[in-house]
């Protein structure tokens, strides 16, 4: 049987969108606010980013944007993922 799991969070934040944007996106700024991220590697800047990351729990996988409409909306994609918990995902 397959299973999923989709998880939601929401976060009011008192700035101007804009800067939030910048400092969410700017991947190399992650690991300061995700604190499960232990690496974070740039594999490709341009045209989309590819960050490959590892966490405290031992996942290992790549991040590429599916969508990326500044400053609106953006949404991940998981792939190459190694880890006895999870296969993939993404969200916006």
């Amino acid at each position: 049987m397959n299973k999923s799991i989709t998880i939601k969070e929401v976060i009011r934040v008192e700035a101007n969108q804009t800067d939030v944007w910048n400092f969410t996106q700017d991947f190399a700024l992650r690991k300061v606010w995700v604190h499960s991220i232990t690496e974070l590697d740039f594999l490709r800047k341009k045209p989309n980013k590819l960050v490959k990351l590892k966490t405290v729990g031992g996942i290992v996988t790549k991040l590429s944007y599916k969508l990326y409409r500044k400053p609106f909306k953006t949404s991940l994609k998981m792939t190459d993922t190694k880890s006895f918990l999870i296969q993939g995902g993404g969200g916006s």
